[in-house]
């Protein structure tokens, strides 16, 4: 499915396994339904996995988000599979600095490059309290016009 994306903080491989489990259920949904699911009903399945018995607990948290045919839509799910839709999510050991970027910065009228820019503003500063949190960010847009990966280099703060 190319209008739907995770992204995650905690433990990688948790997040790989995820990340495999959900593309199965997906597709299985899609074969069975003859659709594509919403981004609702992929969020809800994420989080029936992340909840279920059957798998080993996740130690990870979870953006997910995309556009379907009822608009744009963005989730954050804890370990256990709590689901909760915003207009924006932060999750990770910076959530608290990054949140209160996006909330002293967001509104509703933003560009794509506005959100682009804030979106890295608001993780870039949050990294620079944490040295355990890499070398660069990576951005994923979905928009009508499809996705668009993109990754930015951490530049001195």
């Amino acid at each position: 499915m190319d209008n739907i994306g995770i992204a995650s903080a905690g433990l990688l491989a948790d997040m790989q396994a995820i990340s495999k489990i959900l593309a199965a259920e997906l597709k299985l949904y899609e074969l069975t339904n003859k659709r594509s699911p919403s981004i609702k009903s992929a969020a809800k399945l994420l989080s029936n996995i992340l909840y279920s018995r059957k798998y080993f607990p996740f130690l990870t948290t979870i953006i997910i988000g995309g556009i379907d045919n009822t608009g744009a839509h963005l989730f954050s799910l804890d370990p256990v599979g709590s689901l909760i839709e915003d207009k924006y999510v932060t999750l990770g050991s910076g959530a608290e600095l990054s949140l209160s970027i996006l909330e002293a910065e967001y509104h509703e009228k933003l560009s794509k490059q506005e959100a682009h820019e804030l979106a890295y503003k608001s993780v870039k500063i949050a990294c620079g309290r944490d040295v355990m949190s890499g070398d660069g960010i990576d951005i994923l847009i979905i928009d009508n016009q499809g996705v668009e990966e993109i990754f930015r280099p951490l530049k001195s703060i």
